[in-house]
């Protein structure tokens, strides 16, 4: 490499145990492939609420990569703790750092993300909230100050309008390929009752904008 690049790293942490034995290609493939699973499920009403499957609180780390030829340095800019919340991932778009938790957006000002203080305050960011906001895992920036989110519960891939503060589309993943659950509206509230992991489609973990849209 010729020259210096620097870039920004954005990294969420996590203390969240891991059960390796629900990992495995086994178990995974035991939970999706039984025909029955989504058969006779429990009523929608009747599922508890996303408090009961809440992780444990981890925050986001906003670092400096710069390579010069073969030497990397990694220093840290900022640290985001929101009180209570496990902080899954997070993106730059449009000037402004938005983070993902299990059942929220946050989006604070970034216009220049090597210019942040030290400690982010909570309290600074804009909170946007919705229905179908639970389990959410990663956000990733679409373009024109959107971002898009994948969510577990509801197995589907949100757009966000930053701005607005409000979810501008919603596609849930194909009937076709992977069978039906429970029918939602978009006032159905997913964090009032929870579609855990043995219930959902296929646990959505991750949806990205390629560059044909």
């Amino acid at each position: 490499m010729i020259g210096t690049s620097t870039f920004t790293v954005l990294l969420s942490h996590s203390n969240r145990p891991v059960d390796l034995a629900q990992c495995s290609l086994d178990a995974l493939t035991m939970r999706y492939a039984d025909p029955g699973r989504l058969v006779n499920l429990p009523a929608l009403d009747t599922l508890p609420a996303l408090d009961e499957f809440r992780h444990a609180p981890a925050g986001l780390s906003i670092l400096r990569l710069t390579l010069d030829g073969e030497h990397a340095t990694l220093d840290l800019v900022s640290t985001f703790d929101p009180p209570g919340c496990k902080v899954q991932h997070a993106c730059l778009t449009g000037g402004h750092l938005v983070v993902c938790l299990e059942d929220a957006l946050l989006a604070l000002d970034a216009t220049d993300p090597m210019a942040l203080p030290r400690v982010l305050d909570p309290a600074q960011a804009a909170i946007i909230n919705d229905p179908w906001f639970a389990g959410l895992h990663t956000v990733f920036a679409s373009g024109a100050g959107r971002c898009i989110v994948s969510a577990s519960a509801p197995d589907a891939i949100l757009e966000i309008d930053i701005a607005a503060r409000r979810v501008v589309g919603r596609t849930r993943l194909p009937a076709a390929v992977y069978g039906t659950n429970y029918t939602l509206g978009a006032a159905t509230d997913l964090r009032r009752h929870y579609v855990a992991n043995d219930l959902q489609l296929a646990h959505l973990n991750c949806a990205f904008p390629d560059s044909d849209g």
